[in-house]
């Protein structure tokens, strides 16, 4: 069985859930008191799939402002990436393209040495559970963005769009499971 060690890095504006998302994943564990994550939080989980045992090493970087300029060395040499945003906040939806979107380009795509290569991500809809009681972030406004990181960013290679509730458990294994079999798919061909 083959092992491959992967670095994946889920970005996205303070308190959408980022944190809440990996501990779901990682332990089937919730916590309801928001603690901000103070710089970034590494965790470590194994799958397996098919002939190929998985570790993935998850970086969990904070949102927050104040930590942007260690953003870039947490960055580096990631191989896939979450883009998280809370459902009920279009303000989180536009932080994805106004702040991370760039440092990504910046940091992960300028070291390619090819046109070629691709940074695989998903987008991810975060706290769908709260998504009745408040003014969500509409259909359109998430197909926009997905249009425009595909116009913008060649080489970012968005697989899909899930929403997902770390709360209930709600999609949150299939939004990992998705982005990890589609990067091993993409290095396969």
């Amino acid at each position: 069985m083959s092992k491959v060690v992967l670095k994946l890095i889920l970005v996205g504006q303070g308190g959408v859930g980022k944190t809440s998302l990996v501990k779901r994943y990682i332990d089937d564990s919730f916590t309801k008191t928001y603690q901000m994550t103070l710089g970034q939080e590494l965790y470590s989980k194994e799958i397996k799939f098919h002939d190929i045992r998985c570790v993935l090493n998850i970086h969990d970087l904070a949102g927050q402002e104040r930590f942007s300029k260690f953003r870039q060395i947490y960055l580096r040499r990631a191989d896939l990436g979450f883009l998280v945003f809370d459902i009920t906040s279009q303000v989180s939806l536009k932080d994805l393209e106004t702040n991370w979107l760039s440092e990504i380009e910046q940091t992960i795509l300028e070291q390619f040495t090819s046109k070629s290569q691709t940074f695989p991500v998903i987008l991810v809809g975060n706290k769908i559970d709260l998504k009745a009681s408040h003014n969500s972030v509409n259909q359109n406004e998430v197909n926009n963005l997905k249009r425009r990181i595909k116009t913008k960013y060649p080489q970012i290679k968005l697989i899909s769009y899930i929403e997902t509730s770390a709360l209930e458990n709600k999609n949150v294994d299939e939004a990992f499971t998705e982005l990890v079999k589609d990067y091993l798919r993409i290095k396969k061909d």
